[in-house]
């Protein structure tokens, strides 16, 4: 039925979201080409922001510390090959359509999927539609992310093993493979859904196949942890706040709105009847374990509170309430909730680094400064100083708290010229770089900022906040 064959009061008088709502019908039926455009209006809007507000299109820390990994690639960081090619036959700007262009393809890949795993069409609509408006899913695919690419590469492998040629469902072993190599969190993922594959298929067809990829995928990750010495995630690249980073609405960088994490918890108590999706709970108490470690862990915890959050809206659509206007309102308010946490990352979007003034200072150091002079700053500057500026920086956070990090950490604390003066002389440090971020987490009146009267501090350059000192 088109929407043309019934009139919008009749339709009201139904509820927009009834089950028999012509638009709502309308809209399953067609949902692939609507979600699409809505994908590529949420992904293309932080691009033209940044393009209006003179900021670099990529930002975050995480993007720039892969585009500097790509520049030194080898064989103890092969998954950084394609971003290598990349980089050697695309314009710096043009980079920032690969994440969008991954996206798509998931996009496409995981309708694939859901039509040979039989989805119910209005829990495919809504898993969807609450993945690419999260603020997760949106950092991710705005930035060069690792776990962007790993989708892509897990959904592309899924989608070879599913295919009737026996040659193509060992080519999986490729791509799945390489999503395991980017952390030991990538291949416990990777090795959870080839357990389910395994479960899947073990009863409908005699194959050897997951088997050999399950034992592939574990020596991997033995390669990479016993030999490697890789860590449980990539990261961190931010601040981590356990709570706000969990819930988008606090101000995190990434997390979820509250509202799906309420959904969330409607649809783990409804799941035990849905035998379907049973094998969910598998990841469960992985990434909630994961996520305690490192917040970096997000994305795979929001993927599953989404998938959680799709069942609870499905079953609230589904039951039948005495009440059909409080249903109404009830729904109405969720999705109103959930696209407020969505607008609210939107608005904190313009903020995020890096800006234009902080680029300028960067190229203005690679221009000014020798190029073996250490840098410090904030410990979530790193990626941006090694790349903008091409110079070291002291410490960066994905080093973790070692003998540099605590130096950092007593230079930001130093209250009096007798504990910082010593610190910067012990270990070198010439050149200090402040952005708007770091001031405003140090006090003006007492500690570093407060010492940068000495004389022996001279400011050498300032855009917009963002400053160079020297220490002599």
């Amino acid at each position: 039925m088109k929407p043309n064959d019934f009139t919008w009061s009749r339709t009201l008088e139904r509820g927009i979201f009834n089950t028999d709502n012509p638009i709502f019908k309308y809209i399953i039926e067609h949902q692939q080409r609507y979600l699409l455009a809505v994908l590529i209006v949420v992904l293309f809007l932080p691009l033209l922001f940044n393009s209006l507000l003179g900021k670099p299109l990529l930002i975050g820390a995480e993007s720039y510390y892969h585009l500097s990994q790509a520049q030194l690639a080898g064989w103890r960081n092969l998954e950084y090959y394609p971003l290598s090619l990349a980089q050697n036959f695309l314009p710096e700007r043009a980079l920032a359509l690969l994440p969008i262009a991954l996206a798509i393809s998931c996009y496409f890949l995981w309708h694939w999927l859901a039509r040979r795993w039989e989805i119910p069409a209005s829990m495919n609509l809504f898993l969807v539609f609450f993945i690419i408006i999260s603020p997760w899913f949106l950092y991710a695919f705005t930035t060069l992310s690792a776990y962007g690419f790993f989708t892509f590469l897990v959904l592309l492998g899924l989608v070879l093993l599913y295919q009737k040629r026996l040659l193509f469902r060992y080519l999986a072993v490729f791509p799945l493979g390489l999503a395991a190599f980017f952390d030991l969190m990538s291949g416990v993922v990777v090795l959870l859904i080839l357990l389910l594959y395994w479960h899947s298929r073990r009863l409908k067809k005699k194959t050897k196949l997951p088997g050999v990829m399950i034992l592939f995928v574990l020596s991997l990750l033995l390669f990479q942890w016993l030999v490697l010495k890789k860590n449980l995630v990539l990261g961190p690249f931010h601040l981590q706040s356990p709570i706000s980073d969990l819930v988008s609405d606090l101000g995190g960088l990434q997390g979820v709105g509250l509202f799906m994490i309420l959904l969330a918890v409607l649809g783990m108590g409804i799941i035990w009847k849905k035998r379907q999706f049973l094998g969910a709970y598998l990841f469960v108490p992985v990434l909630i374990a994961g996520y305690l470690y490192s917040t970096q862990v997000m994305f795979f915890l929001g993927m599953l509170i989404c998938f959680f959050a799709a069942l609870g809206f499905v079953a609230l659509l589904e039951d039948q309430w005495i009440l059909q206007k409080v249903k109404e309102f009830t729904c109405l308010l969720l999705i109103l909730g959930i696209l407020f946490s969505t607008l609210s990352y939107f608005n904190r979007f313009p903020t995020y680094s890096p800006t234009g003034a902080e680029v300028e200072v960067l190229h203005w150091m690679k221009d000014n400064t020798n190029p073996n002079t250490v840098i410090f700053s904030a410990p979530e500057q790193g990626p941006y100083i090694r790349y903008f500026a091409e110079r070291p920086a002291f410490y960066a956070l994905r080093e973790g708290m070692n003998k540099r990090g605590e130096v950092t950490r007593a230079i930001l604390k130093a209250n009096y010229i007798q504990e910082l003066f010593p610190l910067l002389e012990a270990n070198h440090i010439s050149l200090l770089y402040l952005t708007p971020t770091l001031k405003a987490r140090l006090p003006a009146d007492q500690g570093l900022l407060f010492l940068l009267k000495n004389e022996r501090f001279k400011l050498v350059h300032s855009h917009e906040g963002s400053e160079v000192w020297v220490f002599s």
